[in-house]
Parts: C-alpha cells; sequence; structure tokens
C-alpha cells in the first residue's frame, strides 16, 4: 500500500508472515532520497487497507521523528517519564534514530509537516463520515 503527502511517497509492502512489524519505506521524490522504519502495531490493527491508513502510521512516525529533536529532559516531561527511568533513555534514543533518519529524507520543517497532515486526515475523515 502506498501513499503520497507533498513530495514524500510512504510504501508499506505487504507482510510475509503474520507479525505485528511493519516496515515503512519513506521517499522524497524530488531528491530519490529514502529511508525506512520498524512500526508495531497492535494485534488488533494489523491490516493496513486504505491510503488514510498509510497516512495514519506515517503520522505516528513523525510523532517519534518530533520527539527525538526534543531535550531528554522536554521528553521525559511530555511522557510523564521520570528523567533516571532507563526505559524512557531507550525510547527517547530510538526516537532520536528515526529522526536522524528522517532528517536525511526531509529537511523541511517537520512539525509544520505533521500539522498539515492531520488537517489531511481529518478532512479525509469527515468525508468518510458522511458516505
Amino acid at each position: 500500500m502506498n501513499a503520497n503527502f507533498k513530495n514524500l511517497m510512504i510504501r508499506i509492502p505487504e507482510r510475509k508472515n503474520d507479525t505485528q512489524n511493519w516496515h515503512i519505506y519513506v521517499k522524497n521524490i524530488e531528491t530519490n532520497k529514502e529511508t525506512s522504519f520498524d512500526y508495531w502495531v497492535d494485534e488488533m490493527e494489523i491490516e493496513l487497507i486504505s491510503e488514510r491508513d498509510v497516512l495514519n502510521v506515517f503520522y505516528d512516525i513523525l510523532t517519534d521523528v518530533i520527539d527525538g529533536e526534543r531535550p531528554y529532559n522536554e521528553f521525559c516531561k511530555k511522557y510523564r517519564y521520570s528523567y533516571y527511568n532507563k526505559s524512557a533513555m531507550e525510547d527517547w534514543k530510538l526516537c532520536k534514530s528515526s529522526s536522524k533518519k528522517f532528517r536525511n529524507v526531509y529537511r523541511n520543517r517537520i512539525l509544520a509537516l505533521q500539522k498539515e497532515l492531520l488537517e489531511v486526515i481529518d478532512i479525509e475523515l469527515i468525508v468518510t463520515d458522511e458516505n
């Protein structure tokens, strides 16, 4: 399943088994640079069947990317982690890694991109509800 947003193509290949891990590819169409992310889903959310599903996953990835650009103390405050919590540090490092990978593909304002994406997803939700 693929979705395009702005100058980015988000691609989620079909899985070969029933794992809860999706491998998400994000490609900048203008520069031809591409990166990938692992995305874990709940057992109840295994199927991604629409372009909107792909965009929702991309929104989640952007949340991690943005969190990776926060200082550690702000990350802890946002998620109500203790500053000394070992899993908080691990989660923050994963977000930092996601941020670094995404920055290799997209150099513009990520928060603005995420806000625009949310507007698109909301508009599609409204249209879907009317039908």
